[in-house]
């Protein structure tokens, strides 16, 4: 689950991921093995297939995610696998994590759909908005040590 490369897991029991930084948000790639079609009318569920939860290092359930935004066509529309990923869902938490276990259950209603078992290529970070402060902070200092230096 490093990264999205249309290898993914299936579950239950529940996958565990570690995140060396916390995280207050990530991306989770779905793994559409079947019923996928284009106007995603066949099993709609696939994509949506778990829940991810913020945990501890012992794999306790801390805080359950909520989909914060879907990007419809994944993060992949080029390889063979193009719609694999499609409906990429960002999960957002109240709090930071280390770890991040997905479990199977929808998060649709009207279900349960795929009650389980799932699967998922990879969850990704998405960087915090402390993470741009800290970049641009850091290519200020670079130029005015350049210009400096220039001097």
């Amino acid at each position: 689950m490093s990264s999205a490369d249309h290898h993914w897991l299936q579950y239950d029991p529940a996958i565990l991921v570690y995140s060396p930084a916390a995280l207050s948000s990530v991306l989770a790639i779905p793994a559409i093995d079947h019923g996928w079609n284009a106007d995603n009318t066949g099993e709609f569920w696939e994509p949506f297939e778990f829940r991810i939860y913020g945990s501890d290092s012992s794999g306790a359930l801390l805080e359950e995610g909520h989909i914060t935004s879907v990007w419809a066509r994944g993060v992949d529309d080029s390889s063979t696998l193009k719609n694999a990923d499609d409906w990429t869902s960002q999960w957002s938490f109240t709090g930071s994590y280390n770890y991040f276990a997905v479990v199977s259950g929808d998060r649709l209603v009207g279900g349960p759909f795929s009650p389980g078992e799932g699967e998922i290529d990879a969850i990704a970070a998405i960087p915090e908005p402390e993470t741009y402060a800290m970049l641009l902070a850091g290519l200020g200092l670079i130029g005015f040590a350049a210009r400096r230096r220039k001097q």
